[in-house]
């Protein structure tokens, strides 16, 4: 069964990094600056993708366009004005994590929940 939600966590290395992220060509957060607590490994934002919404940590946001999730989904996250795309196959967990190192992002994907210290 295809999950209906994706969740998306920018974890560990990022300091004052700029983000922009799209969701299979959907802005859904744009110029955001981002900063990694140490002591947790994670910037405290995190987005939840679901059909036609998207939330900013509890908070809904005013997209422009129509969030579909499919079995097939790609993010795009602009890194400092470095490009990435990012094939997500839910079938493999709907729980995504960003870390960044150097300039270029890496992908955890999971079935369950990140924890953080």
């Amino acid at each position: 069964m295809q999950e209906n939600k994706m969740i998306i966590s920018f974890q560990d290395f990022f300091e004052n990094d700029t983000v922009t992220c799209k969701f299979n060509d959907c802005l859904i957060l744009d110029s955001k600056i981002l900063n990694s607590r140490k002591d947790v490994g994670n910037t405290g934002l995190t987005l939840t993708i679901s059909k036609g919404k998207v939330l900013l940590n509890n908070t809904s946001l005013d997209i422009n366009c129509l969030t579909d999730i499919k079995n097939e989904n790609f993010v795009t996250i602009l890194l400092n004005g470095h490009e990435e795309t990012f094939k997500i196959d839910l079938s493999k967990g709907v729980y995504i994590g960003f870390d960044k190192k150097d300039k270029h992002l890496y992908i955890i994907q999971s079935k369950t929940p990140f924890e953080y210290d």
